[in-house]
């Protein structure tokens, strides 16, 4: 009759516990893990906190030459994400109709989506960083930037950018 080796316990639990241990001594957890994954944990979804922090909206443009628009209502948004930032000035056009003069900064080749519910309005950034919609509803709206088909976009702003809900 053999005798079962002590080192090599049977038992699953007391096993496992061997080999926590050995793994312990041999490959310690790093001192900074913990603190670590709690800091990447809260810092997920940062860019988009960032991004809402940094709209603005106000009732007049400084420096502006001319009058008011028709309904004298004018707001200004800015969106930024660290690598890139959008400046919306939002006009009324009537009760019920804005338009929307986007420049983004840096100037890259873009396209712009701008979303109203289901419906979508599609618009190009010029050389200058400039866009603009017309004549759009008023209404609850997303900004989306996207990089035009060419592929001539940096890696920081292939994935795109899209703006938090506001209103026009």
């Amino acid at each position: 009759m053999t005798t079962a080796d002590p080192r090599f316990p049977r038992d699953d639990g007391a096993l496992f516990a061997r080999l926590r241990q050995m793994w312990i001594r041999r490959d310690p957890m790093p001192h900074d893990l913990v603190d670590s994954v709690l800091v990447a944990l809260a810092t997920e979804g940062l860019v988009e906190e960032y991004a809402l922090l940094t709209m603005l909206e106000t009732d007049r443009l400084a420096g502006v030459r001319g009058g008011a628009d028709a309904s004298g209502q004018t707001r200004v948004f800015e969106f930024a994400d660290g690598s890139v930032t959008v400046m919306l000035r939002v006009s009324a056009l009537s009760e019920r109709r804005r338009r929307v003069d986007g420049w983004v900064a840096p100037a890259r080749p873009l396209s712009v989506v701008l979303r109203h519910g289901h419906d979508e309005w599609l618009a190009s950034v010029s050389a200058e960083g400039r866009f603009e919609f017309n004549d759009v509803p008023a209404g609850s709206v997303r900004l989306l930037l996207r990089p035009d088909a060419d592929g001539r976009i940096d890696d920081t702003a292939r994935q795109g950018f899209t703006t938090p809900q506001f209103d026009l």
